[in-house]
């Protein structure tokens, strides 16, 4: 009875192991040598009689020795009955595999065991999801998630992060110069070139649009900036080799996080993306100069079409210097006795904010410059500024400027207008 009783358990047992959807098999630690397998596992690595060949010959391509992803050095290195669970794609099935293995000892010898679960399906379905469809790293909510585990990693470990917030340059200029598509092959040509670049823990993720982070691991903000500088190397340099024919560039802030600060991920990025606007107004503030510098001698003011918007922008300002300009050509319009006064090259000036950045005191450049630019990337509607300008006559002149920001029916900056006036002598 007792035998018919083991051989029953055993059937039973043989059964369930061969109705599975896991593959399980066992070798021999010393040989390597496959010593079970159940028929599941057989039937989808196309093996007849897998008993006592060796497993790594077998289950893999290309082996001339132990694998060295085996786990039975780790688990040599653990407590007896200690669990590995690890993730691989094998290379015979092109399947991708979550596998359990454990040791065991059975009549004085060691034996390992795995039985692992085809998770190739799961894997496709929460890498769609993960992924941003465009370039191929990881999305904005998934690349989130990322950067919140390895900060955690850095405070465990006490190492350094840097995070990089990079904003791909005139992406609209080449939507509108080559059509969306060029543009889509742009964004792809950058992120793909900050992919290569990435170590082991480093992230590449794309926010939104044309804006991206990239974050180093293990590597403090001065390290970080070298990596970038080269990365935007490489980008110019195998440009002509991808049929880029345009100058290629992005602006970029970065925050260093030390493994013992309380950052949010939320100020994370907004300290990067705040380090990265000083960048990106720098760099249109350039475009505007140089753009000035061959600028002809007679732009002219197109706005016939805009009536209504100007005249909603001028209602909303006062009586003085009036002026107007088209925030999307970069030309304004003065009265005539403020281009005599101030020695304008006319009423109509090309490039406004570049030109007056030639008349406005040092002390106040700086000043000047960000709330103009402010109003050129529509972050406000309005400002209200007080700044010393230099007249025909050489002298310094305190002035105020109150300006008011019409946009276009996307809500971009369209018009702008509003009033210079002249602030009491005591002021200058």
């Amino acid at each position: 009875m007792e035998n018919l009783i083991s051989k029953f358990k055993n059937t039973f047992f043989l059964t369930m192991l061969n109705q599975t959807n896991e593959h399980i098999y066992i070798t021999d630690v010393e040989t390597d040598k496959i010593v079970y397998m159940n028929e599941p596992m057989k039937r989808d690595f196309h093996l007849e009689n897998p008993i006592g060949q060796v497993c790594w010959q077998v289950l893999q391509k290309g082996m001339t020795c132990h694998c060295p992803f085996c786990r039975i050095n780790t688990l040599t290195s653990r407590e007896p009955e200690a669990l590995c669970t690890w993730e691989e794609k094998n290379a015979v099935t092109g399947r991708v595999y979550k596998k359990h293995d454990s040791l065991i000892t059975w009549d004085g010898k060691v034996y390992h065991v795995q039985y692992s679960t085809d998770i190739t399906e799961q894997t496709r379905l929460s890498l769609e999801v993960n992924t941003d469809e465009l370039t191929g790293i990881l999305n904005r909510r998934a690349g989130k998630e990322s950067l919140a585990a390895l900060v955690e990693k850095g405070r465990r470990e006490g190492k350094y992060l840097t995070v990089v917030l990079y904003d791909v340059d005139n992406l609209k200029q080449v939507n509108d110069d080559y059509g969306h598509l060029e543009g889509d092959r742009l964004l792809r040509y950058i992120a793909a070139t900050g992919k290569e670049a990435l170590h082991r823990h480093d992230l590449t993720i794309r926010l939104s649009g044309d804006e991206f982070l990239m974050v180093f691991y293990d590597e403090k903000a001065k390290a970080s900036i070298a990596r970038i500088e080269n990365i935007m190397a490489s980008i110019e340099a195998n440009r002509t080799e991808e049929h880029i024919f345009y100058n290629v560039s992005f602006s970029y802030g970065l925050v260093e996080v030390a493994p013992d600060n309380d950052y949010e991920i939320s100020e994370i990025i907004a300290i990067a993306d705040a380090q990265m606007y000083l960048k990106k107004r720098d760099f249109h503030i350039k475009k505007a100069q140089k753009a000035l510098a061959r600028a002809s001698q007679s732009p002219s003011l197109d706005l016939e079409n805009e009536k209504a918007l100007i005249y909603t922008a001028i209602a909303a300002s006062t009586d003085d210097y009036v002026f107007i300009g088209n925030m999307k050509t970069g030309v304004f319009q003065y009265p005539d006795h403020m281009a005599e006064e101030f020695g304008l090259p006319g009423t109509i000036v090309e490039n406004a904010a570049a030109f007056w950045a030639t008349r406005i005191h040092k002390a106040d450049e700086r000043y000047f410059l960000e709330n103009n630019q402010e109003i050129a990337d529509g972050r406000v509607d309005a400002h209200d500024i007080e700044y010393r300008a230099r007249n025909a006559a050489g002298n310094w002149v305190w002035l105020r400027c109150r300006g008011h920001l019409v946009r276009d029916s996307q809500g971009k900056p369209e018009i702008f207008a509003g009033v210079i006036s002249k602030l009491e002598k005591s002021k200058a």
